[in-house]
């Protein structure tokens, strides 16, 4: 079984994918997947939207959150650009990126760490969601819609078997 980060991570494109209205709306070659070397292509066109991709930010760890365990925050990114500039081309992927995390406190919170066999994601929060029209960084110089949304989730483990 992966490690409990690769797991989350895994878990989120999971959701994803199981919702047939985000996989009809999203192409398989468009859900850009940090799991190779480069997913990322180095231009785009207009068959290369709408686009989603999952990229993780900020963490914090506290090695010490009590006397006998560790805990990990981390961000991720959904990050969605459309290529287009009407808003139904945002709306729809954003509807069913919502729909697909309707169920992800329960779905994460279920994920195990095969060490010792423990659940250990404890809080899954939607912070925000940005939209921005012609974000270049996003579109790759087609305009359109792109939004982000971030979402935290804490993770827990006990301090003995963190040690290898």
């Amino acid at each position: 079984m992966p490690n409990p980060l690769t797991q989350v991570s895994d878990a989120l494109w999971t959701m994803l994918e199981a919702n047939s209205g985000f996989a009809d709306l999203v192409k398989a070659g468009n859900r850009i997947k940090y799991n190779n070397r480069a997913p990322e292509k180095a231009a785009s066109q207009a068959g290369d939207y709408p686009r989603v991709r999952i990229r993780e930010h900020i963490g914090e760890c506290n090695l010490h959150r009590t006397s006998n365990s560790v805990s990990l925050s981390k961000q991720y990114h959904v990050q969605i650009a459309t290529g287009e500039q009407a808003f139904d081309s945002l709306h729809d992927v954003e509807w069913e990126v919502l729909r697909a995390f309707a169920d992800w406190e329960p779905t994460l919170e279920a994920l195990e760490w095969d060490e010792d066999e423990s659940k250990f994601v404890k809080r899954c929060d939607l912070l925000t969601s940005q939209a921005a029209l012609d974000d270049t960084s996003e579109n790759k110089r087609i305009r359109g819609w792109s939004t982000v949304w971030i979402g935290e989730v804490e993770m827990w483990f006990q301090n003995l078997t963190l040690k290898p």
